[in-house]
């Protein structure tokens, strides 16, 4: 579905507290990132100025700007950079320390590969 950047402005300025930008456009992960966030008094000013200022940045740009920016959400979503990618990287390197702790793996094996799975 062809995205609108001046739909994503106005939801940006006006409910980019709760990520509403950010479920327009197809970016779930930061959509309940911005609803987490908004619990706290600091994040919801944090938000509330985000929001303006991506607003603007969307009104500001052209159309083939937008629709880079489109295409890279998409493909950060893809890639799985969201919350529960991040836990299950989490929970993999928790299963390597293990390994660590028992000895089975040396210091310098399990800092490559957290580096490895970091990067994947």
């Amino acid at each position: 579905m062809k995205k609108n950047k001046n739909v994503a402005g106005i939801l940006a300025m006006l409910f980019g507290v709760f990520g509403g930008h950010h479920l327009y456009l197809g970016n779930t992960n930061r959509a309940g990132l911005c609803l987490l966030f908004a619990l706290f008094p600091i994040g919801t000013l944090f938000l509330f100025i985000k929001g303006i200022v991506d607003g603007v940045r969307f009104f500001r740009m052209t159309e083939s700007e937008f629709r880079t920016y489109c295409e890279k959400m998409e493909k950060g979503e893809k890639r799985g950079l969201g919350i529960s990618a991040f836990i299950e990287k989490m929970k993999l390197i928790g299963e390597y320390r293990a390994l660590l702790n028992s000895g089975a793996i040396t210091r310098p094996e399990f800092k490559a590969i957290c580096k490895w799975i970091m990067e994947a």
